[in-house]
Parts: structure tokens; C-alpha cells; sequence
């Protein structure tokens, strides 16, 4: 049995549970748990206590916690599920981020979709190391990425921008990389990380494991980690495969006890079709559903074509769409 969260932000939400529902990925044996939110309430930014209150009436179930989130906006929700759900088991766990972006931002304040994972280092008593796999972004200068989160348990694998400089660090970071320098008289900090791209999934992940001291886990995915083909999103898209992300998946999986998975990361419609069965193909990993991998790319790359074709032609010139109908064109 797996308990689903349905975090009703936008209208991209919605569809995922109906497509899930539909592939019976969702089943009458799941608890389904709709949380509503009012039009634009913690988008980007959100009170700490208020986020936790939130979801803090869900208790925790025997077995896989699944959160359906939308747009990137909204990634902070996971600092929600976490302190509001996963933590009240008072279990240790590390968390494992796929993302373009490090979202370790520096502390404004404010828990922010570009700061959740380093807010939550910081106030989780059992969250205990960040893992980010995938992010080009946010995870190479203390300008994008709070110094202080080399102090709260982090490793880096960038997908392929592997060096990073970092100041006001105040102490040597044992972190996994390639190479790196400390210079304590100015708090400089640089380093090469590992990269998915030079060393393969499957070894960087293997890595990550290594780091990792839990025996539970929580997965945070957004969307956007991957190639355009497999999400329409409103914060651009990584070079990250889909094939490479279930297997990191699966890898994780099969080496360590995942309590809770959420993803994020659409362009907040129901319009891009391909978003949906990319998200239910993670849930089929995640759950070892009843399809093959195959499945689910086939769906994409059709599904791809006709949201690509219907946004080409949404920029043609009225005249043109009168002489040649999409139904023609596709």
C-alpha cells in the first residue's frame, strides 16, 4: 500500500493523479490524501510554521509516502512533507534531491523553492545528509549556495559542471570529489566535484550510497533534472536521461529503504502530456509497478511530438491556421 499526498497547486496536479489513476497506479488499496491550497498561497516562498502545519495533521503510514506536487515554484512543499510528516517518526534519514538546481540557496529568511534543501539540514533534527544529484546549477559559488550547508551534511554530483569555489566557509568540508583546496585564512573554498556525465549514473550513485550513513531514505525529484523530451517546465530542463534517473532510482532502491518520494517540477498546466507519463513512470519505479519501462517511452515520445506541434502552431500567423488545420499539420 502506498500513501499518496496530492498537493493541489495548480491544474498539472490534478491530471497526474487522474493518469495515475487511470494506469492504476493509484489503486482502491492506496490512501489518497488531497491538501488544498488557495490560488498562488506558497508559491516561491512560504512560512516555515505555517508550511508544517500544513501537512502536519497526516500521520505517517506503514510503507512508500508518494507526494504529487506541481510547477517548480512549489518544490519548498518537500520541507513540508518532511517536517511535517516524516520527521514526527523521529527516524533518521538522508535526503536525495534530483535537480537542475542545488536549491541550497542562501538563507534569506524565508523557506523558498531555491533554499529548501538547506533550510531543512539546518531544522530537521532527523534529516541528517542532502544528496544532490543532477543540478548544473546553484551547486558551484556561495553566491547560489549557502556555505553553511557543507556543515549540515551535503554531497554534490553536478551532472556535468564539475568545479565549484565557495567562500565564508568556515571549516574544511568532507565532502566526495575529485579534488579540492581549503584556505582557512580567507574561507576559500574550491573543488572539483564527481559528474554524472564523465563517471555514469550508476557510479555516481553508488557513491552517494557510500556517503550515506541512513539506512532511510527520502527521494525529492524535480522535473526539470531532465531533458526537455521528457518535461515542459517552467525552470528550463537539465541534460539528465530518464532512463538514468530510474536507474538511480532503482539502485537507491535496492540498497536502501526509501520512506517517501515527491516530485515537482511541470509547467503548472495539464497541457504537456508527456509530463504525466514521465511522473508515472517514476511512481512504477519507485513501486515496482506493473509496466516495463518501454511503456512509458513510447507515451513520452508520442506525446512529446503533439505537445510540440500544438506549441508550434499556437505561434503561427491566424491566416496560416485557417489554410492548414493542426489535425493537417500533425
Amino acid at each position: 500500500m502506498t500513501q499518496y499526498i496530492i498537493s493541489k497547486v495548480d491544474s498539472s496536479v490534478e491530471a497526474v493523479y487522474e493518469k495515475l489513476s487511470e494506469l492504476e497506479l493509484i489503486t482502491k488499496e492506496d490512501s489518497v490524501y488531497p491538501v488544498e491550497f488557495s490560488k498562488g498561497e506558497f508559491k516561491q516562498r512560504a512560512p516555515r510554521k505555517e508550511l508544517i502545519k500544513k501537512f502536519s495533521h497526516i500521520k505517517k503510514e506503514d510503507g512508500l509516502l508518494v507526494a504529487l506536487n506541481g510547477a517548480g515554484d512549489y518544490h519548498h512543499l518537500t520541507y513540508g512533507f518532511c517536517r511535517g510528516i516524516i520527521d514526527s517518526d523521529e527516524e533518521e534519514y538522508s535526503v536525495f534531491l534530483a535537480d537542475l538546481h542545488g536549491d541550497c540557496n542562501r538563507n534569506t529568511g524565508m523557506l523558498e523553492c531555491g533554499n529548501h534543501i538547506s533550510m531543512l539540514l539546518k531544522d530537521s533534527k532527523s534529516a541528517k545528509k542532502g544528496i544532490i544529484i543532477g543540478a548544473n546549477t546553484m551547486v558551484h559559488s556561495s553566491r547560489w549556495m549557502d556555505s553553511e550547508v557543507f556543515k549540515n551534511g551535503i554531497e554534490i554530483y553536478p551532472y556535468s559542471k564539475s568545479r565549484g569555489c565557495f567562500r565564508d566557509v568556515k571549516k574544511e568540508p568532507d565532502v566526495d570529489c575529485v579534488d579540492c583546496e581549503y584556505y582557512p585564512n580567507s574561507e576559500n573554498f574550491t573543488v572539483e566535484w564527481h559528474t554524472v556525465n564523465k563517471e555514469g549514473i550508476e557510479k555516481i550513485t553508488d557513491r552517494a550510497l557510500e556517503r550515506t550513513e541512513t539506512d532511510d531514505v527520502y527521494l525529492t525529484i524535480d522535473l526539470d533534472v531532465l531533458k526537455k523530451e521528457y518535461a515542459a517546465t517552467n525552470w528550463g530542463n537539465g541534460n539528465m536521461d530518464l532512463r538514468e534517473l530510474l536507474d538511480s532510482i532503482r539502485i537507491i532502491k535496492n540498497e536502501k529503504n526509501v520512506i517517501g518520494l515527491d516530485i515537482t517540477g511541470t509547467d503548472g498546466t495539464a497541457e504537456a502530456e508527456h509530463n504525466l507519463y514521465t511522473t508515472a513512470a517514476i511512481v512504477n519505479e519507485i513501486t515496482d509497478g506493473p509496466y516495463e519501462r518501454e511503456f512509458f517511452f513510447g507515451e513520452i515520445s508520442q506525446k512529446y511530438k503533439e505537445y510540440m506541434s500544438d506549441v508550434l502552431y499556437s505561434h503561427l500567423p491566424e491566416y496560416l491556421k485557417r489554410i492548414f488545420p493542426l489535425n493537417q499539420i500533425i
